[in-house]
Order: C-alpha cells, then sequence, then structure tokens
C-alpha cells in the first residue's frame, strides 16, 4: 500500500495493484479519499468516509490486435482475454461500429461510455468522450459514434477506456484496453474499409428507380445509387443476371407507356454497362402500364408506379419469366 498527496494538507490518494493469477487481471484502487489533518500513524485507527473506484486493466503483455477481412466485411479484433471479446466491424455502406461482449466481470452492468485515452505513462491522461450504448442481458454493447474518431487516436498511441455503469452507483466500473501492436493490424483494416462495396446484398439484391412524370435522363441521385449497385457487383461474383424492369403510369396509350417503360430500363442498363457491368449480364424487360404498385387514380400512386426496378440473380437461382412482357437484347 503506498499513500501519495500533493502536499502536506491536501487529500491523501491510496493505490494498491495487484495482478490475479486466474484472471490475470490488474485491479487499481484508486481514489480512496481520506480526510486532510490526520496523522500517517492514526490513520488505519479511524472511521472516515471512503470513496473507491476500481478499475480493471487489460495486461499489456496480453494485448494484441489483429486484422481479417474480405470483400464483403473487415475486423479488427482483439485477441480474447478473460475479460471477455473487443472488436471492430466495418460492413458494406460505411456501416462500422465497436462491440464488446464481457465476460468474467462480476457486475452487471446496463450502460458503457467509451473513451479514448492516452497510455498510462504520458503527461496528460485524461479521456475524451465518444459514444454511449445500452448492455443487453448478455453484458453484450455496439457502439456507434465516433470510432473513427478512436481508430485515429489509437494509431497516435491512444488507449480505450470503457466507463461501466450498473443500477447503483457502487457497480461502476472503468475497463482500460490498451492498443500495443496495433499499427499494423488498423492499417490493413482501413484499406479494407475502402474496398468495401457502398451496398449491401440486401440493399442491392433489389434496387427501385423511381421516376418524374416524363423524365427520360436519369437524375444525379439515380447514377449515384447505379454507382453504388456497381461496386457490390464488382464484389460479388456469384451475380450471374441482373434483371431490369421498366413500369409506367396509366397516363397514356398502352403502346406508348409500354415504349417509355422500355426507354427508361435501356437508360438504366446503358448507365450500368458505362459503369463497366457486362453487357450479358443484363436483361431489359418492358411491362408499360402494368403491374402497378399503387392506384393510378392519385398523383402519389402515379408517382409509386412511374419506376425501373433491377433483380439480381445468383448462381442458384432461377428466373420465372414475366407473363406479357417484351423482353430486350442489351447489345
Amino acid at each position: 500500500m503506498i499513500m501519495y498527496a500533493k502536499n502536506l494538507f491536501s487529500l491523501a490518494y491510496f493505490y494498491k495493484n495487484q495482478k490475479s493469477e486466474e484472471s490475470k487481471k490488474y485491479f487499481c484502487h484508486s481514489r480512496a479519499l481520506i480526510y486532510s489533518g490526520l496523522s500517517c500513524i492514526g490513520l488505519f485507527a479511524l472511521s472516515f468516509p471512503v470513496y473507491a473506484e476500481q478499475d480493471i486493466k487489460v495486461p499489456m503483455d496480453l494485448s494484441k490486435w489483429i486484422y481479417n477481412g474480405n470483400q464483403f466485411e473487415c475486423k479488427l479484433t482483439h485477441t480474447e482475454v478473460a475479460e471477455g471479446k473487443f472488436y471492430f466491424r466495418a460492413l458494406p455502406n460505411n456501416k462500422l461500429f465497436f462491440q464488446i461482449d464481457l465476460s468474467n466481470i462480476n457486475k452487471k452492468f446496463v450502460s458503457g461510455e467509451l473513451y479514448y485515452q492516452a497510455p498510462p505513462w504520458a503527461v496528460n491522461s485524461s479521456s475524451v468522450p465518444l459514444s454511449s450504448a445500452k448492455l443487453d442481458e448478455k453484458q453484450s454493447a455496439r457502439f456507434l459514434q465516433g470510432i473513427d474518431e478512436l481508430l485515429l487516436a489509437m494509431q497516435t498511441g491512444h488507449w480505450i477506456k470503457l466507463s461501466l455503469s450498473g443500477n447503483k452507483t457502487s457497480a461502476s466500473q472503468a475497463l482500460i484496453i490498451p492498443t500495443m501492436q496495433a499499427a499494423d493490424a488498423i492499417s490493413r483494416f482501413t484499406r479494407c474499409r475502402d474496398n468495401l462495396p457502398a451496398m449491401s446484398y440486401s440493399e442491392a439484391r433489389d434496387v427501385v428507380l423511381s421516376f418524374a412524370f416524363g423524365q427520360r435522363n436519369l437524375s444525379t441521385a439515380q447514377t449515384r445509387r447505379l454507382k453504388a449497385l456497381t461496386s457490390y457487383l464488382k464484389a460479388d461474383k456469384r451475380v450471374t443476371r441482373i434483371l431490369i424492369d421498366g413500369y409506367t403510369d396509366s397516363v397514356g396509350s398502352t403502346v406508348s407507356n409500354l415504349d417509355i417503360s422500355r426507354q427508361r430500363a435501356e437508360l438504366v442498363a446503358a448507365e450500368l454497362k458505362t459503369l463497366g457491368v457486362k453487357p450479358e449480364m443484363l436483361e431489359v424487360r418492358a411491362h408499360g402500364a402494368r403491374y402497378p404498385l399503387a392506384t393510378n387514380k392519385t398523383e402519389q400512386g402515379r408517382a409509386k408506379n412511374r419506376r425501373v426496378t433491377l433483380r439480381l440473380v445468383r448462381d442458384n437461382e432461377s428466373v420465372v419469366p414475366a407473363a406479357s412482357t417484351e423482353t430486350v437484347k442489351v447489345q
């Protein structure tokens, strides 16, 4: 037990570090505030209020960050330790989060705050708050905000701090995670993120482009959406066909509506070819005013019916031809 005091009459702080052989945790019992004016000899014989905050530190020699990933996800994982699992995960469409799955901690937490802080040997070790999250019954939580900032801080040597809280004040606890040996893994994780598609499979499988009345050119937003779809197609080699179906509202003749729906579908197909999609993958089908999504008696309904849909077909799927449909071969 070591006692520190900034000066003779200031509050004294006691620190005691101990390592558990079983879990290899470090506990830092800090901030046991002792009223000033008491002599060192009489401290242990007197009764006084004590306020303790217990921190858990993952040992530096057990701390390592590992990268693994593919064309659809990237993970940056801390080696599994007694305290639990901790990892970053990136998914298509710029989704990024930090996940914690706690274990072997003898308290029940309901919420957590995510920080980064300088390593313990730094002069200024203040914490910077980033995000908060609720813990579920399994003591897991997912932090969504400030994760990019946290990764940048880790690259400059900052550590991760989790401030965990229970229903009672006594259940509060801090967990410190070192970022030793993380630079290379973070670099690889970042490169993996840069190559992720701008869409997930669930987002790319069925895409709907709505058209304004009389619209004959793609809007900027539609072109951007097709670029995102193309980024997914480049990653998923299982996609063998793309069905492009054009539809209109009921305004106009059957022949003109069939022609307009074909023109719009071909417009989408041409843009995909420009973006690098192979023509043999594209199948354009025109339906005119058939298969409305909503009533054509209102402007809102007609707006929903003026559309071009794109459907991805994988190598294990079959396509059922639509009845009474004009199919156009893409050159």
